[in-house]
């Protein structure tokens, strides 16, 4: 932090958040929590910082009443809300939810895309060894031809990004968890969304659409189509944005989870120095 002090973090990067904290829920979760708070004396860090933590999951708050419990100085910092769809019963029924502006929306674009020629959904969730690169190629060109390659923050643009992607996928396909959805136009493909699904939900990590058809807004209508294919199959119970609620996401009426930082010290006074000098300067470290 700051080119001064080396922190433990759970194992994440700049694309790729990950890491979690387990606790078996059909055992006693508050002497688990403060056997791990106990255990953090032992570690060679004077300051761990989680990104990335659903702060109000039961798991998460028995270990921050742990943390309080034995003194141990905590900052927990609230960063966004993300939006999570429950795949809970009927399509019509979760329909109904949605306003009246946004089912008329919705239902006019995906009318109009259609009669702009052979409009096909995808949902892939097993891969040949040899297709999952090109496939993976032509999702990101298409995030590619949105204002993130003009910008040059897209995946094709950042050294790295996309090989780092094709490893994690093909990862992900060997274990039975990639999942990808596109939306293809006459065999072009026009919108697509890239994640891994797990124990009944799909983890929605990188979309895009291609900006020459916006005026039917691809990027909703293949939303549209995933969430129809998902509530018809009963393997699966969630669907989660992993990212804060913009607009298009509130316009699905997902419920919310709040995700934040969690900054742990060493118990006693150079701990609680150090939680003081955390609060009060990283958030001027992070803007430098």
């Amino acid at each position: 932090m700051g080119r001064v002090l080396d922190m433990g973090a759970i194992p994440h990067n700049a694309w790729a958040p990950a890491g979690e904290l387990l606790l078996d829920g059909d055992d006693d979760t508050s002497a688990a929590a403060r056997a791990l708070v106990e255990g953090l004396r032992e570690l060679p860090w004077s300051l761990l910082r989680f990104e990335m933590v659903p702060v109000d999951a039961p798991h998460w708050r028995a270990f921050r009443a742990a943390l309080a419990d034995a003194g141990v100085p905590h900052d927990t910092r609230r960063v966004c809300d993300v939006g999570m769809v429950d795949i809970v019963g009927g399509w019509s029924d979760y329909r109904l939810q949605w306003s009246k502006s946004h089912r008329r929306n919705v239902t006019r674009d995906a009318k109009q895309l259609g009669r702009q020629g052979g409009l096909d959904f995808q949902l892939r969730t097993s891969f040949e060894e040899d297709g999952l690169e090109p496939l993976l190629r032509e999702g990101f060109q298409v995030e590619d031809r949105s204002w993130k390659g003009r910008a040059g923050t897209s995946a094709l643009k950042t050294p790295g990004m996309f090989e780092f992607y094709v490893d994690q996928a093909r990862l992900l396909a060997r274990a039975g968890q990639l999942c990808v959805a596109f939306l293809q136009l006459d065999g072009r493909m026009i919108a697509f969304k890239y994640g891994l699904s797990a124990k009944g939900t799909v983890h929605l990590l990188k979309s895009g659409y291609d900006e020459s058809f916006s005026r039917f807004s691809p990027g909703q209508v293949l939303t549209l189509r995933l969430l129809d294919r998902l509530f018809g199959d009963p393997d699966y119970d969630h669907v989660d944005f992993m990212g804060p609620i913009s607009a298009d996401m509130a316009s699905w009426r997902p419920r919310r989870y709040a995700v934040g930082r969690l900054a742990i010290a060493r118990p006693g006074f150079v701990g609680r120095a150090l939680m003081h000098a955390y609060r009060r300067w990283w958030p001027v470290l992070r803007r430098n």
